[in-house]
């Protein structure tokens, strides 16, 4: 460590797992509700829902009624599981990915921004690939509501989703809407190690001015 520079901050694993758990738990509801919301049309086709929602509050009302205070956290643990592997494998395949694609530093920054931007949005679209299956389950329980019979089309466990869906499906079923979402992916990972890439540089010389 430099003299008065001061050391790089640490934070344990098990730290990082909670806190990422934490904050995902703690949106839950919210975004049970919106899937509920996107998906009630489905539910009403497949005659697992009778009557559309009226507004956001007459969802979560009649949830709570029908299923329980918990089922505003059906398919959380799905989301528990993925921000940190996700983020693992976003990063470890940048590192492998960023010197393919390397450009000059001299030349000008349209062309590192885009040769980084591509990096990183093909290093979003591994660990989305990866990892679909754990999106796509969360929103499948998510959506899932009782049916006139107080049944479900899905166990809350995950592992009975996945056998479920690949016995009815195949292998394939659990990537199902993953070329919609790659798109998204590749921008939001493009844009994101893009623009930092780019211009960390300036962020450095910006800190050295403090320290």
């Amino acid at each position: 460590m430099e003299h008065g520079r001061p050391p790089a901050p640490f934070v344990p694993f098990p730290l990082m797992i909670f806190t990422a758990a934490a904050g995902k738990s703690l949106a839950a509801p919210l975004d049970r509700v919106k899937f509920l919301m996107q998906g009630q049309h489905e539910s009403i086709k497949h005659g697992r829902a009778v009557t559309p929602y009226r507004h956001v509050f007459n969802c979560i009302r009649h949830t709570y009624k029908s299923e329980g205070f918990l089922s505003f956290w059906r398919g959380n643990m799905a989301t528990c599981f993925l921000p940190v592997p996700t983020n693992a494998v976003t990063f470890a395949s940048r590192a492998y990915i960023a010197p393919l694609f390397k450009v000059s530093e001299n030349v000008n920054k349209l062309s590192v921004l885009t040769s980084n931007m591509i990096a990183g949005g093909v290093a979003g679209l591994i660990s989305l690939t990866v990892f679909y299956p754990f999106h796509y389950t969360r929103v499948c329980l998510a959506t899932d509501v009782l049916d006139g019979a107080k049944n479900r089309q899905f166990s809350r466990f995950s592992g009975m989703f996945f056998k479920k869906t690949t016995q009815s499906r195949g292998t394939r079923g659990l990537f199902k809407g993953l070329s919609v979402s790659v798109l998204g992916i590749f921008l939001y990972r493009g844009l994101y190690f893009g623009i930092y890439d780019t211009f960390k540089v300036h962020q450095i010389h910006f800190t050295k001015i403090f320290y």
